[in-house]
């Protein structure tokens, strides 16, 4: 009896059918290329399928990917993909995951995986690929960039440090090298990309790099004008406003509009730690000054309180990595407080922020910017009552009284520390720690045994959130939402306030 595998069956015979039928294969970029690709392997008689693309299906589809249809626009390409193999073979078993493949990425390749087809756009997932596959020994083949091009002869499928003329293929030999891995299974073309610009509107154009429209290979975002791949600063620029848009660029901006941060006419001095959150911040304010809707200066300010040889040129070496104008100087505040035994950290902290001010007022500042995000915000709110005996929070800017005219803000105040973490990972950019005196020995993610009170709390935190899922949202949204009603006192401008002072003056649970 025939079946719909008949004619495959004369072809490879079918044992090798059955085989097939047995295989499970992972499909990365379900697009121009990735959308054939799995076209050809259910009507071949793959039976596994594991599907991973976040795009929706939009109306520049209909000319290249065979899921694009007028009936499917704006629907998810996985969903659709998985629906057109159910309707080829509803035997097939079909695993979807509507998320673009990072190195952050977890939870998708296990060990029964037999074959990996890498069809994405970005290098850093096809190089992340790349780097799973030969990890978990899973044959892999990935494609290279073919718009502009129109010749199928000139398709070829070879090792990937045997390919000419592909751009693409070119920065991935780069990178592959850096990470020893000597070979790698790519279909790429031998064709020259068309020039177009002469005779095509720009919106028309095709990239032979990205494979995106509204551009050439030759003036795409990862190259430059002679076709070099783009400088690793915008690569991380690129990050904030793409992959880490909603997570970081948009908490970012919305805490500059709702606290009005930034004022036409400012002059800010982004003080530069050296760690993570405050180069995040400055890259931010490079990018915000950009969009040019507010008038507003930057100076890049890093204060030497006393690091090591090894941390200050650490901090110089991703200043220029990230294209940060630092001004450096020094101060010798480490030095001033490793004797002293009675709150150590808080001191050095008011010692540094005091340096900063005088230096940022020299330079013609009106605002300091500091790197305190999310996680900070909800551990000082903590700190306070468990420590201090006293409800209070870290506001998201601040007049200083010590320095007349001078005001102190927080730009990152809706920033989660885990995207910010997961940022710098994906950009593969080291950062130092808390470096002083006390603890340039160890780092704060080593650091459990409750030696600091700040430690303390993330870890009370992280336990509370096993149970309690929205627990730091919690934590954050209680400083907004005071009943001074229900507080047997307060303080307001110096002055405390008690309830007895109001009570029963205009009813409440008791005197209603």
């Amino acid at each position: 009896m025939q079946n719909q595998f008949s004619r495959t069956e004369i072809l490879i015979g079918k044992e090798k059918v059955e085989k097939l039928q047995k295989r499970k294969v992972a499909i990365f970029g379900i697009g121009g290329v990735g959308s054939y690709v799995v076209e050809g392997l259910v009507r071949a008689g793959v039976g596994h399928f594991i599907l991973v693309d976040n795009d929706e299906i939009e109306i520049t589809n209909l000319n290249r990917q065979i899921i694009a249809t007028r009936k499917t626009m704006g629907k998810s390409k996985v969903e659709v993909s998985k629906e057109r193999i159910l309707e080829i073979n509803p035997e097939a078993k079909v695993e979807i995951f509507q998320e673009f493949f990072m190195p952050e990425t977890q939870g998708i390749l296990d060990e029964n995986v037999d074959y990996i087809v890498d069809c994405v756009d970005t290098v850093t997932a096809k190089i992340e690929l790349v780097v799973r596959a030969k990890d978990q020994n899973i044959p892999i083949i990935s494609s290279m960039g073919t718009g502009n091009k129109l010749d199928p002869s000139k398709f070829e499928v070879a090792d990937i440090y045997h390919t000419s003329v592909c751009p693409l293929a070119r920065v991935m030999r780069k990178e592959l090298k850096v990470r020893n891995i000597h070979s790698l299974k790519v279909v790429y073309s031998k064709e020259e990309p068309i020039k177009v610009e002469s005779y095509v509107p720009r919106e028309h154009f095709i990239c032979a790099f990205c494979c995106r429209f509204n551009h050439s290979w030759r003036s795409c975002k990862g190259f430059n004008k002679i076709g070099v791949f783009m400088e690793r600063y915008e690569e991380i620029e690129k990050s904030i406003i793409t992959t880490y848009r909603n997570k970081i660029w948009t908490k970012f901006v919305k805490g500059v509009k709702e606290f009005e941060m930034i004022a036409n006419g400012d002059k800010i001095a982004v003080c530069i730690s050296g760690g993570k959150d405050s180069m995040l911040m400055a890259k931010c304010f490079q990018e915000l000054k950009k969009h040019r809707k507010m008038d507003f200066e930057l100076v890049f300010l890093v204060m030497n309180p006393g690091y090591n040889e090894e941390n200050t040129r650490k901090i110089i070496e991703n200043a220029k990595i990230m294209n940060l104008p630092i001004i450096m100087f020094d101060t010798d505040i480490f030095n001033r407080v490793v004797n002293i035994d009675d709150h150590p950290c808080y001191i050095c902290a008011r010692m540094r922020r005091g340096y900063l001010y005088e230096k940022a007022q020299e330079l013609g500042c009106n605002k300091i910017a500091l790197g305190h995000h999310f996680n900070d915000v909800i551990e000082t709110t903590l700190m306070g009552m468990l420590y201090g005996a006293q409800m209070q929070t870290m506001m998201p800017k601040v007049c200083s009284t010590s320095h007349p005219g001078m005001e102190l803000i927080r730009p990152l105040y809706y920033v989660k520390e885990e995207n910010i973490i997961r940022w710098a990972k994906r950009n593969e950019l080291e950062f130092i720690q808390c470096a002083c005196r006390f603890t340039e020995h160890y780092t704060a993610c080593h650091n459990q045994d409750g030696s600091s009170k700040r430690e303390e709390i993330k870890c009370l935190i992280k336990d509370l959130r096993k149970k309690y899922e929205n627990i730091d949202i919690n934590i954050f949204r209680s400083s907004q939402n005071v009943n001074l009603d229900t507080l047997i006192s307060y303080r307001k401008n110096g002055k405390t306030v008690h309830f007895l002072e109001e009570y029963g003056k205009k009813g409440g649970e008791n005197g209603k």
